[in-house]
């Protein structure tokens, strides 16, 4: 499934990681839908 948002809003929580910056929330367009893109994103993160 080729879903875009998974791999920006990893980036995204990532850069914010990495520089110790808090994300008051995520933008529409980047927030999962459900659990199983949430997941995605998680995995996408760990790499």
């Amino acid at each position: 499934v080729d879903k875009p948002f998974i791999e920006e809003a990893a980036d995204i929580l990532l850069e914010a990681r990495k520089n110790h910056k808090l994300l008051d929330l995520l933008t529409d367009n980047w927030k999962p839908d459900n659990a199983t893109d949430a997941y995605e994103i998680q995995d996408h993160l760990a790499g």
